[in-house]
């Protein structure tokens, strides 16, 4: 007999154990499956060889060993086409199909069967029989196992097909070789039973399993180790495929980004595993079917196999569950603060990617200190469109370029007049109208679409500064927000260079502002663009200060001639302690020889105020709105450049 490729099948097997555990494949339904098979494949591969390691004649105690090692192959060989099938049943997410018994009684009955063929074989051989001089020899109804066995990889190869459209092209070839490779290694082997092909045949397939179907870095988030955001996103196309009707709860950690800043990134993964293991516990006491996801860094979803407590009052009592279990953490400082909504799929949403979208929209419709609710109550807002469909907008906005820039005259206290103005971005989509600025900047932020978008903003700009009409504005300058991203991005001053070449613009006709949280993002990348920029000649403002926390040290080293006062703070203006804190910003900021605009004055009262601290500029709806630059001039000459 030849066993090198049950050895080199052993082998194999116990590499893809080690692989299990190395890239910790072991939660969910599909990995238990998968770890069963692999484990009764090598059972059945030890069993295949080992009968045939005896001395012949067999003693008693060895022909019983004999015996008993060659039903224990059968046995295993054939379970495993068993969760096989199983396994393409929880791959394909059509497990609910199989979850009465009556329905699972006619997916069992044939290895029933073959388990009852084999204890008749222990009283009658009739499909094989072990001599105590000759060892293993088939017997004349063998053929009845290998039919029984066929059935199953027929029954294998419809659900593979039916399967097919829930499944990813490479990953349902993989699980294919899995029904071509045994099939053909068990009729050579049939033909010749010296060739030990099958269990080499499996675990070659298995491994293809392994490196096409169980990949981890697909399954898991790497942060936290639990199913994540590509997990989730295949579960809702198979759901809605499949026409099962489930609920999704999405809890958004709202101040995910600020926790991870305040107590470092390595201890920030560290509590939301342990906040997510135990949530994840509990929603599966509650149901071994449910579900648990997560989005780095602060976005959950959890999807429950039915529909049945869809009510308000499940909905508290679940959101006061996680609460609780992720309140562990205020011992070390840390406080979560979540919006939980829960929701029917399908319902008012039927498509993949509505749901997606709302998953990382649902925050927006929460008002107040409301922090859960039904989706249905948001299904039936007027922005609910906007908010679901701003993916689509954004990128129909970037492809068609049908952003617009207004502008928005700044006002200089010293001179009287509008000596500046900050470029804005608008969107007005065929469809839904004017969307809201902030809604494309984070979302665009969270796509990696803004740096497209800041390359349009920076262009348009340049454009106009070029231009005759903004000659006549006798702006000074025009200021330009630069995001995060396009701080970091690498060879950001040489792409400026090339549009200041092509429009041949001045660089002291722009000023870019960076917000407060790039300011205290310390990285190379970002140190080096804006350095590059003021050799260059252009200058550079901090806008939205007061939001964040800032570090003066930093701020003293940036190359930054202006600070922009949020509206934040001048919101506060009419509470005591929210004056002096504006006041005494105003007088640490002089300190540091940096000019000082106010942002979001909109009536006389406050103008008045700031005005009195010491402010150099002003920008709010009290003074002018932003406006496209077509009505730019007439808006100067209507003030007469002066107020």
């Amino acid at each position: 007999m030849n066993f090198h490729y049950d050895y080199a099948a052993l082998v194999l097997f116990v590499v893809i154990l080690f692989g299990i555990a190395a890239r910790e494949m072991t939660k969910g339904r599909s990995n238990h499956l998968y770890i069963s098979m692999v484990i009764l494949s090598i059972v059945a591969t030890v069993c295949d060889f080992l009968p045939y390691m005896f001395d012949y004649p067999l003693s008693k105690a060895d022909l019983f060993l004999a015996n008993l090692i060659n039903y224990g192959y059968f046995f295993s060989r054939n379970f495993c086409v068993l969760l096989y099938i199983l396994f393409l049943f929880s791959v394909g997410r059509i497990w609910y199909e199989i979850k009465s018994p009556k329905r699972m009684i006619p997916l069992v009955a044939p290895y029933a069967l073959i388990v009852v063929a084999l204890c008749f074989n222990m009283v009658k051989p009739m499909f094989f029989n072990i001599s105590p001089q000759t060892g293993y020899s088939r017997g004349e109804m063998i053929f009845v196992l290998y039919i029984l066995s066929y059935f199953y990889c027929m029954l294998a190869l419809i659900m593979l097909i039916r399967c097919r459209k829930y499944i990813d092209k490479g990953k349902w070839r993989a699980l294919l070789s899995l029904l071509v490779l045994t099939s053909a290694a068990v009729l050579v082997q049939g033909l010749d039973e010296t060739l030990h092909l099958e269990m080499f045949s499996m675990a070659i397939a298995m491994l293809l399993m392994l490196l096409f179907v169980q990949r981890p870095e697909e399954q898991m988030d790497i942060h936290t180790r639990v199913f994540g955001w590509e997990s989730y996103r295949d579960e809702i196309r198979k759901i809605a495929l499949t026409k099962q009707e489930v609920m999704i709860g999405m809890i958004s950690v709202t101040n995910a980004d600020e926790v991870r800043s305040f107590i470092g990134e390595d201890r920030f993964d560290r509590f939301m595993s342990n906040a997510l293991q135990l949530i994840e516990e509990d929603v599966k006491k509650q149901n071994p079917d449910n579900a648990l996801y997560f989005e780095y860094p602060g976005n959950v979803y959890i999807i429950y196999d039915s529909q049945k407590n869809y009510y308000p009052g499940y909905l508290e009592s679940q959101y006061d569950r996680f609460v609780k279990l992720a309140g562990y953490g205020k011992r070390d400082g840390v406080r979560l603060n979540t919006k939980f909504t829960l929701m029917k799929f399908p319902d008012v949403l039927t498509q993949p990617e509505e749901v997606i979208n709302f998953g990382h929209n649902h925050v927006y419709f929460y008002t107040g200190e409301e922090n859960y609710s039904l989706a249905e109550k948001f299904f039936v807002r007027s922005d609910f469109q906007v908010y679901n469909h701003i993916d689509e907008i954004i990128k129909n906005a970037i492809n068609n370029r049908s952003f617009r820039i207004f502008f928005q005259p700044i006002y200089d206290v010293k001179k009287k007049k509008f000596t500046t103005a900050e470029a804005l971005l608008r969107l007005k989509d065929p469809e839904y109208g004017y969307i809201p600025p902030q809604i494309v900047v984070e979302n665009a932020e969270k796509k990696g679409l803004i740096n497209v978008i800041g390359d349009f903003v920076v262009e348009e700009v340049f454009r106009y500064v070029s231009s005759e009409e903004f000659k006549k504005t006798g702006f000074e300058y025009v200021e330009i927000n630069l995001s995060v991203h396009q701080c970091m991005e690498s060879g950001f001053a040489e792409k400026l260079r090339i549009l200041q070449e092509r429009y041949n613009v001045d660089p002291s006709l722009i000023n870019f502002e960076v917000t407060e949280t790039a300011s205290t993002d310390f990285n190379k990348s970002m140190d080096e663009n804006l350095q590059k920029l003021h050799e260059m000649g252009y200058r550079f403002s901090l806008d939205d200060y007061g939001t964040g926390y800032s570090n003066m040290h930093r701020i003293f080293r940036l190359p930054l001639s202006i600070v922009k006062i949020d509206k934040t703070m001048v919101d506060d203006l009419e509470d005591e302690k929210g004056y002096f804190i504006m006041k005494n910003s105003f007088q640490m900021l002089k300190d540091i020889k940096m000019k000082i605009v106010v942002e979001g004055v909109e009536t006389e009262d406050v103008a008045n105020k700031v005005i009195d601290m010491g402010c150099d500029y002003i920008q709010g709806f009290y003074y002018a709105r932003p406006m496209p630059e077509e009505h730019l001039l007439e808006f100067l000459e209507e003030k007469g450049k002066s107020i």
